[in-house]
């Protein structure tokens, strides 16, 4: 549940939201270590990112938020389908989801292209 945290009408309005991921091998996987893939959102999104327990906390602009909430929840769902996730593909993900904002991560990574005869599909990596 966001909270509005302006005290004045010139400083711009900043939100703060809660995300609980109750599984810790998930929250592992998704924040990486010592938070590691928590630094690209912060970067992409202007965003402050906290982590305390199993509770990411995310503060900034209404906006911001709402768009690393977005890369956070897409993100988590990767991790609960088995995928991998290190800086380098949070980046990319983030990218991804700035230039596509219609399209879900993992509707994207469930594409499987047949090529050539052969017996095995290729799929893109995330």
């Amino acid at each position: 549940m966001p909270t509005v945290e302006s005290e004045a009408t010139r400083t711009p309005v900043r939100i703060t939201t809660e995300i609980e991921v109750p599984d810790s091998g998930l929250l592992i996987a998704l924040t990486g270590p010592n938070g590691a893939n928590l630094k690209p959102l912060e970067r992409a999104f202007d965003v402050g990112v906290g982590l305390r327990g199993n509770t990411i906390r995310l503060v900034g602009t209404p906006p911001s938020v709402a768009l690393a909430e977005r890369a956070l929840s897409e993100l988590l769902e990767l991790v609960r389908r088995g995928s991998h996730l290190g800086a380098r593909e949070v980046e990319r993900s983030i990218e991804t989801l700035r230039k596509h904002p219609d399209i879900k991560l993992t509707e994207m990574l469930d594409d499987v292209l047949q090529v050539g005869t052969g017996k095995r599909g290729v799929s893109p990596k995330g």
